[in-house]
């Protein structure tokens, strides 16, 4: 508010006129700048995690210490409450091979979702799907014991322009994930992949 004294010809004070500023837009633009910036330092820390994480990831080639570093990792670089590695198997079965999170991962390891909507989603378009509140999602089976999940990302693990896996990453916090998270969730499912496809070589040539 700017208010402006008015007097008459004489000098005697007759009133003010004040005038009315909405700074509801720039508070706006400057809440906007400040979420930027802070999703910029995010990514920024989260991408120099990454490559600490891809150099350790690449470190071994015994398959079970691979899957089981990727699942550690994982946390490292994309937040979540509860998260699992799917791999396909030689019959093209989607079976969860790794997890974190779970009270009762026995409900989850070793399970097939194959059918699953969303992961045949991932597998036909070979990009990453993100739901903000699964509770509200059709498409979302609460298989296992991921009942409390709201936020959620699937990410498909590609080898080349294989679809070999996916990432099942869940928050109990609507809206956890952006497409920022899917980026960096997809560089690191690329090298996971690759880290995976290796394992696998060194394991046929050992036989």
């Amino acid at each position: 508010i700017n208010a402006t004294p008015r007097y008459d010809h004489n000098s005697e004070f007759i009133g003010t006129v004040a005038v009315f500023h909405d700074i509801t837009a720039r508070k706006t633009a400057e809440a906007e700048v400040q979420r930027l910036l802070e999703a910029e330092r995010f990514y920024r820390q989260q991408t120099e995690a990454l490559q600490d994480v891809i150099r350790e990831m690449t470190s071994t080639l015994d398959l079970d210490q691979v899957l089981d570093r990727i699942t550690d990792d994982l946390g490292r670089v994309i937040p979540f409450d509860s998260g699992c590695l799917f791999l396909y198997d030689e019959n093209h079965r989607l079976v969860a091979v790794a997890g974190r999170g779970y009270s009762n991962p026995e409900k989850v390891i070793g399970q097939e979702l194959s059918d699953d909507i969303l992961f045949v989603e991932i597998e036909w378009s070979r990009q990453a799907i993100i739901i903000q509140d699964a509770s509200q999602d059709a498409r979302y089976q609460h298989w296992g014991d991921a009942m409390r999940v709201r936020g959620w990302m699937g990410v498909p693990l590609l080898w080349q322009s294989e679809v070999i896996g996916m990432f099942a990453i869940d928050s109990f916090t609507p809206g956890a994930y952006t497409e920022m998270h899917a980026k960096l969730a997809q560089t690191f499912a690329n090298q996971a992949a690759i880290a995976i496809h290796n394992s696998r070589l060194f394991k046929q040539v050992e036989k």
